[in-house]
């Protein structure tokens, strides 16, 4: 939600947002994240895009262009099929999920 206050706060280019830059912030944010873990990057990267498309799913009118971008991402991904990190994204799996305040 953080990413949504970050965005939400920042000034308009006429009356359009600039979707690529949001994008590019969101991507970054993933590599640094995968810098600091030892996981191999294809993996961050799908668990990243998963949990940026599960938060800003919450808020679908305001991000429409950004969740498209995640959903092609995530269905074109190889690592769709591994089984690891669906059990890694599932809420049924963890009880983390409810303690999180939205």
């Amino acid at each position: 939600m953080k990413f949504h206050h970050h965005i939400k706060g920042l000034p308009l280019q006429g009356d359009l947002r600039n979707v690529n830059f949001e994008i590019d912030v969101m991507h970054n944010t993933i590599r640094c994240v995968a810098d600091k873990v030892d996981f191999a990057y294809p993996d961050v990267s799908w668990l990243g895009i998963h949990a940026f498309d599960r938060i800003l799913s919450r808020k679908q009118s305001y991000h429409r262009q950004l969740l498209e971008h995640l959903k092609s991402r995530l269905h074109s991904s190889p690592m769709n099929k591994a089984k690891q990190l669906w059990t890694a994204v599932d809420w049924n799996y963890s009880k983390v999920f409810d303690t999180i305040k939205y």
